[in-house]
């Protein structure tokens, strides 16, 4: 997963830059996905990422502040999780997405509990 926090319309170099690896990853054949928590601009910003876009699924868009969030992530990914699985992740295929999509199965597997557990009331 790729984790991009607070990055607005004015560090589009970031936001772009976070898609670009999604879109390595994922040619490279990787189950990649990017984690944009965005107060103001959650969504995918390139075609593919945006809503409707064939990729749109590979975007997890939280509306929140940056610094709560991080803090959730963290205290959601050092609980212990019912069923992890401890084993060494699948690395990803290819040099440019294995050194920028490497996480661990927890993370990868929880990625859609942290998610709910950031959605704001």
């Amino acid at each position: 997963a790729i984790l991009e926090i607070g990055a607005g319309g004015n560090v589009t170099t970031v936001r772009n830059s976070a898609e670009q690896i999604l879109h390595g990853c994922l040619s490279s054949g990787a189950d990649a996905h990017l984690v944009r928590v965005n107060m103001e601009l959650p969504l995918g910003d390139e075609d593919d990422f945006a809503p409707g876009g064939r990729h749109e699924d590979r975007v997890i868009s939280i509306m929140a502040g940056g610094l709560d969030s991080l803090q959730r992530i963290d205290a959601a990914m050092s609980a212990p999780s019912a069923g992890a699985d401890s084993r060494s992740p699948t690395p990803c295929r290819g040099a440019a997405c294995s050194a920028s999509c490497a996480s661990d199965v927890r993370a990868h597997q929880g990625r859609r509990e942290v998610a709910a557990s950031l959605e704001v009331a």
